[in-house]
């Protein structure tokens, strides 16, 4: 299939769902967000996002085994966090997410305040739900709710980086500490617990220093270079993981969330 092809394809389901949908609740706004839907990749997941006005519909108004594929099963979930049906369309996967106006609003109001990172547990978290709205396509926005938002979003929050910088900062050391006695022990598991808060931080902290919202953590290379960030710590981070062993990732954890400092304090990284 050809390049254009695939996008009209990837159109024609997107539209398909939207329409389906539509009719079972007040549709505030809907987005696409994630690999394909922002351009990153051509093969991947589409993930569609409903932000429902009056309450997310029940499983039984969601239209996900009218959409799926004949003789393929949607699953679909429902929780605090709203709802999610995952179905095949023409083969390709569709995640349908659906969260309320009110969710959204104090996703925003937090990403904005400088939080909405913290609390690991969350799904979604609501900087990374910003970050795939932000970055995502617009995809049904009737009353113009979804551009207001993302003109609020523009101008980026000082705090969000001023927080994540000072965390990874004040972190940074003791838990280096610890990694190092890890691999004196050979404690592989207790290492990467361990590691696992500072990368992220690092993360965090390194697109907020170019005023760019995290993504949610796939193809975090690529988001990396779509948005211009340091090509050497691109470098220091994909070994990080290729590493042959605990001392030498230790060294390059060191040294990524090392040069992440030094590009949020406005050096040289």
């Amino acid at each position: 299939m050809t390049e254009l092809g695939r996008r009209a394809g990837v159109s024609d389901v997107v539209a398909r769902v939207i329409e389906r949908y539509r009719p079972g609740g007040s549709l505030a706004f809907a987005y696409g967000q994630g690999s394909v839907l922002s351009g990153i990749v051509a093969d991947s997941d589409l993930d569609v996002v409903m932000i429902w006005a009056d309450g997310v519909p029940t499983r039984s108004a969601r239209p996900a085994r009218a959409l799926a594929t004949p003789g393929t099963d949607p699953v679909q979930h429902d929780g605090a966090f709203g709802g999610l049906d995952s179905f095949d369309v023409d083969g390709w996967p569709v995640d349908v997410a659906h969260h309320t106006q009110e969710q959204f609003r104090r996703w925003v109001a937090e990403v904005l305040d400088g939080a909405g990172w913290q609390r690991q547990s969350e799904w979604p978290s609501p900087l990374f739900a910003v970050s795939g709205f932000a970055y995502g396509e617009i995809l049904a926005d009737d009353a113009g709710l979804a551009r207001e938002v993302r003109a609020r979003l523009e101008a980026f929050p000082a705090r969000l980086h001023d927080t994540t910088r000072t965390h990874l900062d004040q972190m940074r050391p003791a838990v280096l500490a610890e990694l190092a006695g890890c691999v004196r022990r050979s404690d592989g598991w207790l290492f990467h617990e361990l590691a696992s808060d500072l990368v992220r931080t690092a993360y965090l902290a390194w697109f907020a220093a170019h005023c760019r919202y995290c993504p949610f953590p796939k193809r975090t290379a690529a988001w990396a270079q779509r948005f211009g960030l340091e090509p050497e710590l691109i470098d220091v981070e994909q070994r990080i993981w290729s590493a042959a062993g605990l001392d030498e990732r230790l060294e390059l954890i060191a040294a990524f969330s090392e040069g992440v400092l030094a590009v949020a304090a406005g050096d040289s990284a």
